[in-house]
């Protein structure tokens, strides 16, 4: 891990001890291109209202002050005085995947070295009630605050995909995605995987959309995939390579007409290798 010590010198913390008995974890907000860790320090050096200890990217750990420094970050008196901050980077720029993983060895490096668990690793929203860290907080990059708790937990690279969708549920069934449209659109690709589950159906997975999921990338190929596609590898690994798989063409028709995977491109990358057949089948319906 690499952390580039840039000690600021700006005021703005208290002046006892820090007790360190949490870790807060925070995001930027900040989307702009160039709004990495270095550009933050330079942010916090040139005497910005808030501080915190240290700031994340897909390159780097850069750190502000020393742990036991009271930062002003967490908008609470205990959290300020009792937590380490660190601010996580979403800059358009950078690798979100990359700054999780670099956000995740910095965590355990803390945990072992204040002598704390999983517990003490908390959100702001833990303290202020702020939607933050808001991607960590929703479903984003197929990362969820539940999967990045358990992988620092557990010390482990990568979530199945049974750890995400059973986080997911939970989370559903507690409320935090709404219901109808708005828990579609907030649950996006894993909708209906969770759906499944909460009304009941055992097939926890849609074979075909791990496929075409597959297909577009979105589980990488070797070792990786084959741990975030968990048990279902073998059955969506026989269906790329044209072992054996009966597609519903029938039932990807209907969806396609209530509008699940959309037009044009959109359509065609989602039905992929299915397109043909199911475009067929419309223009017939429709001739």
């Amino acid at each position: 891990m690499n952390i580039v010590r840039m000690i600021s010198d700006n005021p703005n913390h208290y002046n006892s001890k820090n007790t360190c008995n949490y870790i807060t974890i925070h995001e930027t907000d900040n989307t702009d291109k160039g709004a990495n860790a270095l550009m933050h320090a330079r942010y916090i050096n040139n005497g910005s209202d808030e501080t915190w200890h240290y700031t994340v990217d897909d390159e780097r750990v850069v750190q502000h002050f020393n742990d036991e420094v009271q930062c002003w970050h967490a908008g609470t008196d205990k959290g300020n005085k009792q937590s380490i901050g660190i601010e996580l980077c979403v800059n358009s720029d950078g690798d979100y995947n990359k700054m999780i993983e670099n956000a995740m060895e910095l965590i355990i490096f803390l945990m072992t070295k204040h002598n704390r668990n999983i517990d003490s690793v908390v959100q702001h929203n833990y303290w202020s009630r702020k939607d933050c860290p808001r991607q960590l907080r929703n479903v984003y990059s197929g990362i969820t605050w539940g999967i990045f708790t358990k992988r620092i937990e557990n010390n482990s690279e990568t979530p199945h995909m049974e750890d995400l969708i059973d986080d997911l549920v939970q989370r559903t069934i507690r409320g935090e995605f709404g219901n109808g449209s708005e828990r579609k659109n907030k649950l996006g690709s894993y909708y209906n995987n969770v759906q499944n589950i909460i009304n009941g159906n055992d097939k926890m997975f849609d074979i075909d959309e791990l496929v075409q999921r597959t297909i577009q990338g979105d589980f990488g190929n070797g070792d990786e995939r084959k741990r975030k596609l968990g048990s279902n590898y073998n059955e969506v690994q026989d269906v790329i390579n044209g072992d054996s798989y009966s597609v519903n063409i029938d039932d990807l028709v209907q969806r396609t007409i209530r509008g699940e995977f959309g037009n044009g491109s959109e359509r065609k990358n989602k039905l992929g290798i299915h397109y043909n057949d199911v475009q067929r089948q419309i223009n017939k319906i429709y001739s």
